[in-house]
């Protein structure tokens, strides 16, 4: 288990997930006994940090919801819409 932690604190340290994410991974750990890169891969809870990545997944998101979005705050109700040409022209900023 000592061995395990060490492992998942390397995965935070090197940006592969957030300190968030990582009690997610210590929960299944401690219950599984798995190895938490492998949770990590086979979840997929690897963090992104690549821009290029970043705007793959955004323009994605776009292109799926073409007219608005809808923006909800942390409890999931919906506090609004956005629309997807003015996400465009803050995300270009």
């Amino acid at each position: 288990m000592i061995f395990n932690l060490s492992k998942l604190i390397n995965l935070i340290k090197d940006g592969t997930i957030s300190g968030k994410i990582a009690k997610t991974v210590f929960e299944i750990m401690a219950d599984s006994g798995k190895d938490p890169k492998k949770i990590v891969e086979e979840i997929g809870l690897k963090q992104q940090s690549d821009p290029k990545e970043l705007e793959n997944i955004i323009d994605k998101v776009i292109s799926d919801k073409p007219d608005n979005l809808i923006i909800q705050d942390k409890d999931k109700k919906n506090v609004g819409f956005l629309s997807t040409k003015k996400l465009s022209e803050i995300l270009k900023r």
